[in-house]
């Protein structure tokens, strides 16, 4: 099972490993989910994530945890939609997390147009459904990070979701070490 440190330091290795669309994406960490999810606090949040400029990518993305599980919020704001990863594919849990991360959305979209005192699309409502991947579902908790982490690198790579299977996950999970390895130690 991966922590949020893993978690998010793959998705750093990732966009140094494929920089070419970095620019169209904003990354949140799960912390900035949770928060919203425990308290509404749009202005904690938002001086957390606000140095991303969120309102101007094309693809935000929100890792989720929920108890020993992991999900991925991709959010599309110019088309008004979240997917959600589910590799347990378990439809309650998807629905609640995106109903959690279109409300965190608006809120810091209305933050941004406030603050930068510009007026925005404000997408509403959001459309939010489960991200199809046809060799995706797992029925174990351990790989459920590592899937989060293999949409998000063919997300970087320009693709719509990834083809891996199940029985190449080992592999890149060797390879996810070595990208995070090469980052080096933190300053």
């Amino acid at each position: 099972m991966l922590n949020e440190e893993i978690v998010y330091g793959g998705l750093c290795a990732l966009a140094s490993v494929y920089p070419t669309h970095v620019p169209e994406f904003a990354f949140f960490t799960t912390y900035d989910h949770t928060t919203w999810r425990d308290s509404r606090s749009v202005r904690s949040i938002w001086k957390r994530v606000r140095s991303t400029s969120f309102w101007t990518r094309r693809v935000i993305l929100v890792p989720i945890h929920d108890v020993n599980h992991w999900m991925l919020a991709i959010v599309r704001p110019q088309e008004a939609r979240i997917d959600i990863l589910d590799s347990l594919a378990d439809d309650k849990l998807w629905e609640e997390h995106a109903k959690h991360t279109a409300d965190m959305m608006t809120a810091l979209f209305h933050e941004a147009e406030a603050v930068h005192d510009i007026q925005l699309d404000i997408p509403t409502p959001w459309v939010a459904a489960p991200l199809e991947v046809e060799a995706l579902q797992t029925s174990n908790y351990r790989d459920c990070g590592v899937w989060v982490l293999v949409v998000a690198a063919a997300l970087l790579k320009g693709k719509q979701s990834t083809g891996l299977s199940d029985d190449e996950i080992p592999a890149f999970r060797r390879f996810l070490y070595h990208a995070i390895a090469t980052l080096g130690p933190s300053t």
